[in-house]
């Protein structure tokens, strides 16, 4: 699917109520006393008034990831080596909501190859879920027996 040609709005930010973050506060009682109520500040990406890209409601196109790409490949370049896995490991399981396979599938490659040994049968078992969310049986079943063939002895 060739992103570009999909129909998306911009609705203004006014339109759009900010996600609210609630925190329970600590008490002996074990009431609610303390619960304290939050607001996200609004993203410096819609400085302009708008809000993201969204599918209108009409369509079943996939969301344009493109900012959110972007902010990974960033990402990847600014943190230790360590934690590249996951930041692709994020990625996938992201692309995977999105309905995006191919780029799913793409970013659990990258995931596989700059993790460690020992944490890559996560990457395999974050794949079989991914390919059965799919309907696709076979494949996630072959990355299963891999996880298992991988995953460290305790």
């Amino acid at each position: 699917t060739n992103l570009s040609s999909v129909s998306y709005t911009r609705l203004p930010i006014a339109a759009i109520s900010p996600p609210q973050i609630y925190t329970r506060g600590t008490s002996r009682s074990g009431s609610d006393k303390g619960i304290k109520k939050y607001q996200s500040p609004r993203c410096e990406i819609c400085s302009n008034g708008l809000a993201p890209l969204i599918p209108t409601e009409s369509s079943n196109h996939p969301i344009d990831l493109t900012i959110v790409r972007d902010a990974v490949q960033r990402a990847v370049n600014n943190i230790s080596k360590e934690l590249v896995w996951k930041v692709y490991f994020e990625t996938a399981q992201m692309e995977e909501r999105a309905g995006n396979l191919q780029f799913a599938r793409k970013a659990y490659v990258l995931s596989s190859m700059t993790a460690l040994p020992n944490l890559r049968w996560k990457v395999w078992l974050g794949g079989a879920r991914t390919e059965l969310n799919f309907d696709n049986i076979s494949i996630a079943r072959e990355l299963l027996d891999r996880a298992l063939a991988e995953v460290p002895r305790k």
